[in-house]
């Protein structure tokens, strides 16, 4: 089974550098790329083709509602999933109508990112539990 090509965006370095700690001894998981705005995110993209983007939606230069809806409507083989600390329920429409797979809060436990990470790549939806709500 080949692992899921995975890409991070966020714009603090730290963030991405922890989720990697978390996936890359995984290996069901391969991080092929990273980014911290929507610009550098859109190259990055076109450039690893990643089967899922892990996707903060505070960015500078660019909302990641509407990166995710540039990402989605250019490849929608590629899942957004979407990890944030924000949680409100107009956010969380928006970013399901921009073509989001899932929305999960930045304190979500390891196991449970990866869980998410998994089912969005199988083409299901992830949501936490508070964003259902």
């Amino acid at each position: 089974m080949r692992s899921i090509k995975v890409m991070l965006v966020d714009d603090h370095r730290i963030v991405r550098q922890g989720l990697r700690s978390i996936l890359e001894p995984d290996s069901r998981f391969s991080v092929v790329g990273e980014a911290a705005n929507g610009t550098e995110a859109l190259s990055v993209v076109t450039e690893h083709q990643p089967d899922v983007v892990l996707l903060d939606l505070k960015l500078p230069g660019m909302s990641g509602v509407e990166l995710c809806q540039r990402i989605v409507g250019a490849n929608p083989s590629i899942a957004v999933l979407i990890l944030t600390a924000f949680i409100d329920r107009n956010l969380v429409n928006a970013c399901l109508q921009a073509g989001a797979r899932g929305y999960l809060l930045k304190d979500a436990e390891n196991l449970r990112l990866r869980e998410h990470l998994l089912s969005v790549a199988q083409g299901h939806a992830a949501l936490d539990p508070r964003a259902a709500d």
